[in-house]
């Protein structure tokens, strides 16, 4: 994702575990890195076609890792793979984020608030390969829909929320405005569960690990975001690629909890996410 709220996803770590060829993996529980690359469209002025809407885009997992823990909020790649696009159970990690909004106040050059960022499984036994390299925004069927991106079994809708910055009306926060001359940004978001759209992996990714001003949070973005030609629209409406990086706490399996001691399990139980 890039521009205003594009630069906002980054998703998440977990550890291997794999369900019956060609369905969805298991999540392991334990910090995930997930490594995707996206598609998307800014709009500077106006929207992109949806009342308010000045981000929206696409997205292919090209990767998951095991994470490592290597300070406050923050969750590296071990390296270590237990998921790879097109090899790991025959199928794919799609998705597509929308509904991104112009902040009305923020610290950064580029802040945007509210959107989400759905996710599928697509089994590539059933459907055909999602190539990101050549998809345009034709695919785009409703402001919640793009053919090749939300189809298969749903996993998860992220809510993006506040923390970002010191500026509860900030969400994503975006180093550079997208402008005709070509642009590279950077963007940060903080991202929740929503639990009541429901998802294959909905509960296991509902983790609270990230700590804000504003509360706890489930998913942590970062991008740089890329001018993309092929993707613009008009004077107005800016394309843009990106390769990005998120990570997540995987909630462990009742078991594993046993493992950590009551006392940890019962100050995570103790835990409330506030409002974004």
């Amino acid at each position: 994702m890039a521009g205003a709220a594009a630069a906002v996803l980054g998703l998440a770590s977990f550890s291997v575990g794999v369900a019956h060829a060609g369905g969805p993996i298991a999540l392991p529980g334990g910090p995930i890195y997930i490594k995707f690359n996206n598609r998307e469209q800014i709009a500077i002025v106006g929207d992109t076609g949806y009342a308010n809407e000045i981000n929206w885009g696409v997205l292919l997992v090209d990767s998951i890792n095991q994470g490592n823990i290597t300070g406050p909020n923050t969750i590296q790649s071990t390296g270590t793979s237990f998921f790879s696009n097109g090899i790991t159970n025959n199928g794919q990690i799609t998705g597509m984020f929308y509904g991104i909004e112009q902040a009305t106040s923020g610290v950064s050059p580029f802040p945007a608030v509210n959107g989400r960022l759905d996710l599928y499984w697509r089994d590539l036994d059933i459907y055909a390969a999602s190539d990101i390299s050549t998809v345009l925004p034709g695919v785009r069927t409703s402001q919640s829909t793009a053919t090749g991106y939300t189809d298969g079994i749903f996993l998860a809708s992220i809510e993006f929320a506040s923390g970002i910055t010191t500026d509860s009306n900030e969400f994503i926060s975006g180093t550079v405005v997208p402008g005709p001359n070509g642009f590279t940004g950077f963007a940060t978001s903080y991202g929740n569960v929503d639990l009541a759209a429901g998802g294959l992996w909905a509960d296991k990714l509902d983790g609270d690990w990230f700590n804000t001003l504003f509360g706890s949070r489930d998913f942590r973005f970062r991008n740089i975001y890329e001018a993309d030609a092929n993707w613009g629209n008009g004077p107005d409406i800016f394309g843009a690629f990106s390769t990005d990086p998120a990570t997540t706490f995987v909630v462990p399996a009742p078991a594993t909890l046993l493992l950590l001691g009551a006392g940890l399990v019962g100050v995570a139980a103790s835990r409330r996410k506030l409002s974004a």
